[in-house]
């Protein structure tokens, strides 16, 4: 079989090296526990504190104002529900194409009695601002719109949407699944309207099973893990310490050369779109040209079935994935996919890089889709 080409990186990446030296020093030497009193304990709670301020620099917010989770889908979670709870209203706002995590979460809220407005997209993945602002009412406590699709990588202007609909509601919640989006893209929030942001630590070279929902100061919450009054009373467990160390080692280090990253990632990315575009008939580019993630690039194609084609690229040594892997093997198609309009008649399947891709990887890659997809067209 032909080396390995991942390019399925907004499902997971590798952990950087300098995470793992992090993370292993917490594993080996700081393994105390943080609430206890002695030595040991207090070393384990530096090394959330120092990981908490680094975050907090990263976001420009406070350090008060992060709470660390097992993940985006805990902090999803955690926003949402823990708004709802606190709260008479009982309308919510969801863009058409968050991930499962806040969908599901709603649904939840929908079979308690709550109102659950779904607000619609243009065909490029990008939130209808007309349409979301009629939806928001009196009765409404949230609304929440992702930064960046996980499928098609659209980026939307949350600073922009979160004033928009707080101009005539100013006490309600603003949230975003910032998953895909930090650490890639500018996300400061000293000055912004968004009020909950939720981040992962295994999209950004860091480890899985850690991280982190931005609570801005004075929005209230209730937890959904109770326990020990751990992160400021809303999250319980005793702290993940080689995770959250490891979460904010990864950040650290993609925020530091996020510029210079984002243009070798898109030139990797342009070249497969530019090399399929041409060889390809028919090749429908998904999500918005300019507003979008530098490493994600959805593609659909008429005459071939998109798990047929992930499986002989996998035969080939290039790993992708069909649509989006989080639901990759449910037959069920896209949720996005058919909020942007486009055909089930379509073949969908996603290709996302990273700072450990290279150009001669672009260039294999993309000539072998070519003809892989000319192979099964036949």
């Amino acid at each position: 079989m032909p080396s390995l080409i991942y390019l399925d990186n907004a499902a997971t990446t590798r952990v950087a090296p300098e995470v793992v030296r992090v993370m292993q020093r917490c594993f080996e030497e700081d393994f105390g526990n943080p609430s206890s009193s002695h030595e040991m304990g207090a070393a384990a709670a530096r090394q959330v504190d120092s990981a908490r301020k680094t975050l907090a620099d990263i976001l420009v917010c406070r350090k008060e104002e992060i709470v660390f989770t097992s993940g985006g889908t805990e902090a999803d979670n955690l926003a949402i529900l823990g708004a709802a709870a606190r709260t008479r209203k009982r309308t919510l706002v969801v863009s058409a194409i968050e991930h499962p995590a806040v969908l599901q979460a709603a649904r939840q809220l929908g079979h308690q009695g709550f109102v659950v407005k779904i607000a619609p997209v243009d065909p490029t993945g990008r939130v209808d601002e007309v349409g979301l602002r009629s939806l928001v009412d009196d009765d409404t406590f949230l609304v929440s719109v992702m930064a960046a699709n996980n499928e098609i990588g659209t980026i939307q202007d949350i600073h922009r949407l979160a004033r928009l609909v707080k101009k005539d509601h100013p006490r309600l919640l603003f949230h975003t699944d910032a998953v895909q989006f930090f650490c890639k893209e500018p996300l400061e929030l000293v000055d912004s309207a968004v009020d909950l942001v939720a981040v992962a630590g295994h999209k950004i070279h860091g480890p899985k099973g850690v991280g982190l929902l931005y609570v801005r100061g004075g929005v209230e919450l209730n937890a959904q893990v109770w326990g020990g009054g751990q992160e400021h009373g809303l999250r319980s467990p005793t702290e993940n310490v080689p995770g959250i160390a490891g979460l904010a080692a990864a950040a650290s280090l993609l925020h530091g050369k996020r510029r210079d990253t984002a243009a070798s990632i898109r030139e990797i990315i342009d070249g497969i779109r530019d090399r399929l575009a041409a060889e390809v008939p028919g090749l429908v580019v998904n999500g918005h040209t300019e507003h979008r993630l530098a490493g994600i690039l959805s593609v659909s194609l008429r005459g071939v079935l998109s798990q047929n084609l992930m499986l002989h690229l996998e035969q080939e040594g290039i790993i992708v994935s069909a649509g989006s892997a989080c639901h990759s093997q449910s037959s069920k198609g896209s949720h996005v996919l058919q909020a942007i309009g486009l055909s089930e008649q379509y073949a969908t399947i996603r290709i996302s890089a990273s700072i450990y891709n290279t150009q001669e990887e672009a260039d294999r890659a993309g000539r072998t889709m070519a003809q892989v997809i000319a192979r099964l067209r036949r």
